[in-house]
Parts: structure tokens; C-alpha cells; sequence
């Protein structure tokens, strides 16, 4: 028997309308085949994916985020670890939780990833499943850091999910 996906009623609109938003993942992630594979996943699940594939783009679009996903093995000038660091020491970025995920599975590299200022940190391969799952703590966790209605629309749906 197939299983079904279900969608955490956290992380979309409830009532369908175009004021209220589903959560929006900043995907940084240079793999095309990553990015489409967690792209589609999430936005299956109602949420709204930006993809990029470099640190240089993400530093661009993180305002748009509530919640970034970053590979620390990044094309360009700057490397996941940089990124991390630039994103959580900005003023309009430093309070987005950040989830790496990366083919670096070493304990030196989560420790380094941790220190830069990662929240949480998931080893390639990853089930889509087991990333929706750290967005969720991370989003409920950082939602009352959030302004206003939005914060407290995620932070009650996601209790809700749980």
C-alpha cells in the first residue's frame, strides 16, 4: 500500500487567501538535481521554495526568508561557512534559522558549521522527509523572533502538526 503524503497545516494558508503565506525556504544548494528534488517536495507540501545555487544570490534573497537551507560546498568567492557567518551577523538576516545540508558529513565540519552559526545540521543523502522535519522545529522554535501575525500563525499551526 502506498503511503500518502500529509501536509503539516502549519506551513501553508489556512484560509487560502493571498494575505496569508506559506513559509518561504531560501534553497542554496548547488546540485540542480538537489534543488529540483527539495523544491518540489516543498512546495507539494504548500510551502514556497526560492532556489539558488551560490552564496552570492543568497546573500541577495535572504531578507525574502523565513528559513534557509545552505550546502557548505558552494560555486563562487564565498563557501557555505562564510555565508552562514555573513547571514547571521546582518541585521534584516540574523535571526533566520539556518539548516545546512551537505555532502560533509565529518564531525569537524558540523562543529565549524555550528560555530559560523548553523541550527541544524543534516548529512547528504537526506529524505526530504527528514528536512521538512528540522524546518518545522526551526520555524516553531524562531517563530516568536517573527513580527507580528505571521509568527503566530506559524507558531500555533506548526503546534498543531506536532
Amino acid at each position: 500500500m502506498a503511503s500518502r503524503l500529509t501536509r503539516p497545516t502549519s506551513l501553508w494558508p489556512r484560509s487560502g487567501r493571498c494575505s496569508d503565506r506559506a513559509a518561504v525556504v531560501l534553497l542554496v544548494q548547488p546540485e540542480r538535481d538537489d534543488r529540483d528534488m527539495y523544491a518540489e517536495y516543498l512546495s507539494h507540501l504548500g510551502l514556497t521554495p526560492i532556489c539558488v545555487q551560490d552564496a552570492d544570490a543568497a546573500l541577495r534573497l535572504a531578507c525574502r526568508a523565513d528559513i534557509i537551507v545552505t550546502e557548505l560546498l558552494l560555486p563562487g568567492a564565498l563557501d557555505g561557512y562564510e555565508l552562514i557567518h555573513r547571514l547571521k551577523h546582518h541585521a534584516s538576516t540574523g535571526n533566520i534559522p539556518i539548516v545546512v545540508l551537505t555532502v560533509c558529513a565529518w564531525t569537524a565540519e558540523q562543529a565549524r558549521a555550528r560555530s559560523a552559526g548553523g541550527d541544524a545540521f543534516l548529512s547528504k543523502p537526506c529524505f526530504p522527509h527528514a528536512l521538512l522535519r528540522e524546518l518545522c522545529r526551526l520555524l516553531a522554535a524562531h517563530a516568536p523572533k517573527r513580527r507580528g501575525k505571521e509568527a503566530r500563525r506559524l507558531a500555533e499551526g506548526i503546534g498543531e502538526a506536532s
